[in-house]
């Protein structure tokens, strides 16, 4: 059996620590030997000694190469690593924000990025906070481009007023990038937004601006980023395309929009009474690891 269960009339009772105990001074070899012979041990629940946020976890990241794990938390805000190998918590830095995003940009915990509540990014180190950033306006989701070594943020955009529309003043949503072997900001991406139905308060429809992004991601075989945003639109960017020298080069724009909202409309569980936006936001992407097939997820619940 994996655990041990006692009945009780209340219910069930598990042990997780009930499985034998390992010597410390046996090899890794004696080990994976052990494994193969006893079904019980391959089988075996360990626990990950600390695991655990006073209040709340809000972002979980393992390292590349899987020996190290980085959560976030609150509170207060925090970060907590993990070294799986000796199952137990290896450092705890407490932080001046929430943490809205988290990204490891090496392959064990030597090097990380975290996205604050407050407008930041901080770029850390083993020995601790190596540097600070401020955003224009608060960001939603990193990503780190490694043929270029920007570090990409999703802002929440800026809304336009209903007059400033009517004058056929167009609103854009910026995706910062910063380039760290340079240690400065480059031209930020930029996308129009588009016009969606919205129920307001007086249940009257109304045609509001979803102007910000909300998702990122950066496929693992080639230069290709994609943003998710609020209004319901993956917009694809090429960065192997040359760099201009003008306002309006090619390569600040994307190549492709893909309407989520549209193909998801009618589809979900999402409830306007109970909730606010818009049901066709674009929360969350991804790619595979070949990088051909990417999947996209909808606040309505679609994906």
């Amino acid at each position: 059996a994996i655990m041990e269960i006692q009945e009780r009339k209340s219910g069930k009772i598990y042990s997780l620590s009930s499985t034998t105990a390992i010597p410390e001074w046996l090899s890794e070899r004696s080990r994976r030997n052990l494994a193969k012979r006893d079904s019980q041990y391959r089988h075996r629940v360990t626990l990950l000694q600390d695991l655990e946020m006073p209040v709340a976890s809000t972002k979980v990241r393992q390292s590349p190469d899987g020996r190290f794990l980085i959560v976030g938390g609150t509170y207060s805000p925090r970060i907590r690593c993990y070294e799986l190998s000796e199952m137990s918590m290896k450092f705890e830095r407490y932080l001046d924000s929430e943490v809205v995003d988290l990204l490891i940009l090496g392959e064990d915990y030597g090097k990380f990025a975290i996205l604050g509540a407050d407008r930041t990014v901080s770029i850390h180190a083993p020995y601790g906070n190596h540097a600070t950033i401020r955003l224009p306006t608060f960001g939603r989701a990193m990503a780190y481009e490694k043929t270029t070594c920007d570090l990409l943020v999703v802002s929440s955009g800026k809304r336009i007023s209903s007059g400033s529309m009517a004058a056929g003043q167009q609103a854009t949503g910026e995706v910062y990038r910063f380039n760290l072997d340079e240690g400065r900001f480059s031209e930020p991406l930029a996308f129009p937004s588009a016009l969606r139905q919205k129920k307001v308060v007086d249940g009257d429809d109304a045609r509001v601006l979803q102007l910000g992004g909300s998702c990122i991601a950066v496929s693992p075989t080639h230069a290709l980023t994609a943003i998710g945003a609020e209004d319901g639109t993956v917009r694809f960017w090429d960065n192997r395309v040359p760099l201009g020298h003008g306002p309006s080069d090619n390569h600040l724009s994307p190549f492709l929009n893909l309407d989520v909202a549209s193909a998801t409309s009618g589809y979900g569980f999402f409830d306007d009474a109970t909730n606010s936006g818009f049901p066709g936001e674009v929360t969350s992407i991804c790619f595979d690891s070949s990088g051909l097939h990417m999947c996209a997820g909808t606040r309505g619940g679609n994906v």
